[in-house]
């Protein structure tokens, strides 16, 4: 773990203008939780703090740290939210690139897939970044309760589209999960639920910095 954590976590907070007495200012990590929309169109926000706690890689090493799994599973026990959004820093489903990414923590991401399933929340999306890049993933198998969706979208000032044409590198790389094709310029993120369907639609989105759509995928809400 990084040693100056504490700090970092003091200087991010303030950059956020986060509350001087907020509770997030005593927790060991910045993860957090929101609701945005009221009751039956309700979106639950769960933020995840990927970097406090992580071990370096390993097939035993953790993620989250004891306190973080447990906010995480009181957090999807207890929703009521038809709509569940789980931010992670690092990609959960994607699996055979060579940067950070859950997989080089196979048993937390297991653990993860588990807390998801063992729930039975509905209407889980996973939302990643850190990869200077788009793309959306999907997971179907055993290990969830529905097909799990992973949109990942970074960044709008760094991209790795200058990166691979300078090191003569034009190969996507393997991602037996990925719809379609992985956008490598400067790109941003878009969550649209339409709620007057039923059931609810939910369309992800990775747009340039022209706010033109580069990938799409539409979601029916799943319960």
């Amino acid at each position: 773990s990084f040693e100056k954590k504490v700090q970092s976590q003091r200087l991010y907070l303030d950059f956020l203008g986060e509350a001087r007495d907020s509770p997030r200012r005593q927790q060991e990590g910045v993860y957090w939780s929101y609701l945005l929309g009221e009751k039956e169109r309700q979106a639950h926000l769960i933020l995840l703090d990927v970097q406090y706690h992580c071990d370096s890689p390993g097939p035993e090493s953790d993620v989250l740290g004891e306190r973080q799994w447990a906010w995480l599973e009181k957090e999807l026990r207890e929703t009521h939210a038809p709509v569940n959004l789980i931010f992670s820093g690092m990609q959960i489903i994607a699996s055979e690139h060579a940067y950070d990414k859950w997989a080089n923590h196979p048993k937390s991401r297991q653990r993860l897939l588990t807390v998801i399933r063992e729930s039975r929340t509905p209407g889980v999306i996973l939302v990643s970044g850190d990869r200077h890049l788009g793309e959306i993933s999907r997971m179907e198998s055993s290990e969830t309760p529905y097909p799990l969706y992973d949109v990942t979208s970074s960044g709008l000032t760094h991209h790795v589209d200058w990166i691979w044409h300078s090191r003569n590198l034009f190969l996507p790389e393997k991602n037996h999960y990925r719809l379609g094709q992985q956008f490598t310029e400067r790109n941003f993120g878009v969550i649209d639920i339409d709620w007057t369907t039923n059931p609810a639609q939910i369309t992800l989105e990775v747009r340039d910095e022209k706010n033109g759509i580069r990938l799409a995928e539409r979601v029916e809400l799943s319960r």
